[in-house]
């Protein structure tokens, strides 16, 4: 990760990837309208989405990295209307908060890092204190806890391959606890 080029954009296969969402979107929407989301936030995926296409098309890359954020900030809200597993949507509105610290990151707006990571923390404190979640669970979720606080020590270092470091490895962890 330290040698390695952050700068360095791979835009085929993140066309490939935005091309595979907005080709099974809408199924996807017509699953999520039967499911009660709310038409206005289904719609206004469809246009984030659009944007999203468009900043890829354009390889504009603090474009697409808001617009990317902005697509994953529906996850917690679909989940909201669809689960009634808390805990799933604490995990997703931490990983969106987590994702949001990234995308400031590059744009070296170090205040908004603190506050998305401080946010992130908050929404996964709520899984560490879910019970009935965390039961066999206490290892990872501890670990995960730790960090996000090793993260957060990160920020006053101003780097940010060191972040970049740190978010991966958050990152894969918190992709264990689905």
């Amino acid at each position: 990760m330290l040698n390695k080029n952050n700068e360095d954009i791979d835009w085929n296969i993140i066309r490939e990837q935005i091309e595979n969402i907005n080709t099974s979107w809408s199924i996807v929407m017509l699953d999520l309208y039967d499911a009660n989301v709310p038409n206005d936030d289904i719609i206004s995926f469809g246009n984030a989405l659009d944007k999203t296409i468009i900043s890829i098309k354009n390889e504009d890359k603090t474009s697409t990295l808001n617009n990317l954020c902005n697509l994953y900030s529906y996850i917690p809200k679909f989940l909201s209307a669809t689960s009634s597993e808390k805990y799933m949507q604490n995990i997703e509105t931490t990983k969106y908060n987590i994702f949001m610290a990234y995308s400031a990151v590059s744009q070296d707006d170090w205040n908004t890092v603190a506050s998305h990571l401080s946010n992130a923390e908050t929404s996964f404190l709520n899984v560490v204190n879910d019970n009935e979640y965390s039961k066999n669970r206490e290892f990872k979720i501890n670990k995960t806890y730790m960090l996000i606080k090793d993260l957060q020590n990160s920020i006053s270092n101003n780097d940010k391959q060191l972040f970049f470091l740190k978010y991966v490895n958050l990152m894969e962890n918190m992709n264990t606890l689905q």
